[in-house]
């Protein structure tokens, strides 16, 4: 476990190792501090023999050294941190403690195995599936408890990072199974809103709590084709959960695009790149950024926590940069989105520009699609300035291919309109290709719309040159004009 730890800070600096006297090394700078990261390459029960060799070369203080190992009398994914203490029968810090016994000891959890005889084979036997998980959160945790002691000291790490008592770990174990938290986007789930719960999912698995993912409707093709990809599973549909649940808002905070019980539900956080529009009535966790994307917040979320992102993780929350960003096009896209996804492609390994293309190309067929399903692939009702309006977004390479339905989507779109008293349905067809929407506009508010973007609705139709974000381009003019 300790070398997991190490191998953490290698790939989190970027630092490669050097090799010598008998151990893999890293010099660096932690917290303004000179540190010797060391992976003897000797026999576990010779660790001492490596260190000692280190001691003399860099002329280290035997008070300065923190020790990072596995522990068989915690339970799997916990960690401790101590002064000092006995060596539990460990063999590795046995030999260390023939050369000082004074050092700090980071220990990880292993638990112990079922039967007492068989400890030899659950030491060194493969980790379970089971297991794996938490095992990978107590080496997050003992990445950031060594960074907490050289910052802070190793009495305020041991109060941070410590567990109070085993009984109050129980039942904090018990109290976390029975609060389930789960994470949501919105009702029209689109490839961040369901990434960005996935990504969630995992951060928050991984800071110790119980949480689950959900969807609150149909996937539509781009988010499958990523869903695909990442490897993923697809959460499952839930439109209302029990009264006083707990529930993580990602990627919106609009109440018309939530949970139908919403108002009756405990919001334990807000993770947003929208206007705050939720009357939360009581404090609550909100993390809102100026950013293009849900997924750009989450990955600071993962660098703030020292918690590693996996591949196909990256993977995810790139596909959702890209999703919202229109493959970088889109007048939402900050820098910060831009660096984020760079740095996401280096971790997922693919060309971010050739999978966005191909990704983005996936979500334009709707061959396989109803009316009634193009017409709420992306469809967001709110009061826009005093009137009630539905704005709906559709990707797609061929506009003309998707035009040969409009007398189809403008019959869907009527009845949309008289079975919700929308004032005005704008439906925009978006050229990813040419970076421009048309639009189709029905109800009685529709001069709103020529006179925003200064066009003349032929035949309810309008090209919107540049248009692309419905957020930035659309949503403030629409608002402004329906005053």
């Amino acid at each position: 476990m300790g070398y997991d730890v190490i191998d953490m800070f290698s790939k989190n600096l970027n630092l490669p190792y050097t090799s010598k006297n008998n151990g893999d090394y890293i010099k660096c700078k932690i917290e303004k501090k000179d540190v010797i990261l060391l992976k003897p390459t000797t026999f576990m029960n010779l660790s001492g023999k490596a260190l000692l060799e280190f001691i003399n070369f860099f002329k280290i203080d035997k008070n300065n050294i923190i020790v990072i190992y596995d522990d068989k009398d915690l339970d799997v994914g916990t960690i401790r941190i101590r002064k000092n203490g006995s060596n539990g029968g460990h063999n590795g810090i046995k030999s260390i403690e023939t050369i000082t016994d004074k050092f700090i000891r980071v220990r990880i959890g292993i638990g112990k195995p079922k039967f007492k005889d068989d400890m030899i084979n659950h030491v060194i036997s493969k980790v379970s599936n089971n297991e794996y998980d938490n095992l990978k959160i107590g080496i997050s945790k003992a990445y950031k408890a060594v960074i907490d002691i050289l910052k802070y000291g190793v009495d305020i790490s041991m109060n941070k990072n410590n567990l109070k008592s085993n009984k109050n770990n129980k039942q904090e174990k018990r109290k976390n199974n029975m609060d389930k938290i789960y994470i949501t986007g919105h009702k029209n789930p689109d490839t961040d809103t369901i990434m960005s719960a996935l990504v969630a999912e995992y951060l928050y698995t991984h800071l110790g709590y119980n949480v689950e993912a959900i969807k609150q409707g149909e996937l539509n093709p781009e988010t499958k084709f990523a869903i695909e990809k990442t490897g993923l599973r697809i959460p499952n549909t839930i439109t209302k959960l029990t009264k006083n649940s707990k529930v993580i808002l990602v990627d919106h905070n609009n109440p018309m695009e939530s949970l139908e019980n919403i108002t009756e539900l405990n919001i334990t956080n807000i993770i947003d790149h929208h206007a705050i529009k939720l009357d939360l009535g009581s404090p609550t966790y909100v993390r809102t950024e100026p950013v293009g994307c849900t997924a750009t917040i989450l990955f600071k979320m993962f660098r703030e926590n020292s918690i590693e992102i996996p591949k196909n993780i990256a993977l995810a929350m790139l596909s959702a940069i890209i999703s919202d960003s229109l493959l970088f096009k889109s007048p939402t896209c900050t820098d910060e989105d831009k660096k984020v996804a760079s740095e996401l492609e280096k971790i997922a390994g693919i060309n971010k520009e050739e999978y966005g293309m191909e990704m983005l190309k996936a979500g334009t067929d709707l061959s396989s699609y109803s009316i009634e399903e193009i017409l709420n692939i992306d469809r967001k009702t709110a009061v826009y300035g005093n009137y009630k309006a539905s704005i709906n977004q559709v990707m797609t390479a061929d506009v003309e291919e998707t035009l040969k339905l409009k007398e189809e989507l403008e019959k869907g779109m009527q009845k949309i309109i008289e079975e919700e008293n929308l004032d005005l349905f704008m439906l925009l067809i978006t050229d990813i290709i040419n970076s421009d929407s048309t639009v189709i506009a029905l109800g009685n508010k529709i001069g709103a719309v020529e006179k925003g973007y200064n066009v003349t609705l032929n035949n309810n139709m309008a090209v919107l040159k540049g248009v692309v974000s419905r957020k930035k381009q659309v949503v403030p003019i629409i608002t402004d004009m329906l005053k």
